[in-house]
């Protein structure tokens, strides 16, 4: 199962940068149309692929960066914890003020992924991209604000 998500998530980060052009911040990917059961996300450089995602319920939810700039996070509002039809968050999410927070994705990572599958409805995200390095041990080193995406996953 591992492989076969990998496959899937190296095929479609593959057929991402091919047809990348010059991405904008308002640029309005399409919606997967029929929801699957299983959805994989890809965050580019100013892009976010779906923009909007339906997945069934009960189907599992994957991010994964194609960016060369920036290490996405992902951001919900802390509301949906209570959406969740599981308790237990991390360790890729936590709470974070008002938000539910994803760690940073990075080119060392294969994939963000939801914990758990969500209750049907309509989630409004966004996605912070911060540029900044890892030092020693991977500790991150001074992670800068560059840009912020919008997108929604609906869980039907």
């Amino acid at each position: 199962m591992r492989l076969a998500l990998r496959v899937a998530v190296l095929a479609l980060s593959a057929a991402g940068c091919a047809g990348q052009g010059t991405p904008t911040m308002n640029a309005s990917a399409p919606t997967t149309n029929a929801p699957r059961k299983d959805v994989v996300i890809q965050v580019g450089d100013m892009d976010v692929d779906p923009s909007v995602a339906r997945v069934k319920q009960g189907g599992r939810v994957s991010w994964v960066s194609v960016s060369t700039s920036f290490r996405p996070t992902l951001s919900f509002p802390a509301t949906i914890v209570d959406q969740f039809t599981c308790k237990e968050l991390r360790p890729q999410f936590f709470l974070a003020d008002d938000r539910l927070v994803s760690i940073a994705m990075g080119a060392d990572m294969e994939a963000v992924e939801l914990p758990c599958p969500l209750k049907p409805g309509t989630y409004d995200y966004r996605i912070e991209l911060t540029s900044g390095g890892e030092g020693a041990g991977g500790r991150s080193m001074g992670m800068n604000p560059q840009g912020q995406l919008k997108a929604t996953l609906v869980v039907e």
